[in-house]
């Protein structure tokens, strides 16, 4: 992976709507691990913020963190990976 922690599960659905939604090919979905919130979207050991050809990790902010009464797919995404049942008609629409 590009530097920092990741989340990573053969065949993650959270990868592939994350790659969808930002039209991306990442193989890792990139998270915060600095014991706050999520609000650090970016690769934690990466300062460049940059993939391997010079695009953009952007911003996911608005779908990884809830308010608690909303998910986004990427959130709804990430719970199926870990193995809950869910539902992705009830998840936010959000266009970056």
């Amino acid at each position: 992976h590009q530097g920092g922690n990741v989340f990573s599960v053969n065949n993650s659905e959270s990868v592939k709507r994350y790659n969808l939604l930002y039209k991306m090919a990442l193989t890792e979905l990139p998270i915060s691990d600095d014991g706050g919130h999520l609000y650090d979207y970016q690769w934690q050991g990466d300062k460049k913020r940059t993939i391997d050809d010079s695009i953009v990790i952007p911003p996911m902010t608005q779908e990884i963190m809830s308010n608690g009464y909303i998910l986004g797919v990427i959130t709804v995404a990430l719970l199926d990976d870990i193995g809950y049942i869910v539902d992705y008609s009830q998840a936010m629409p959000y266009l970056p």
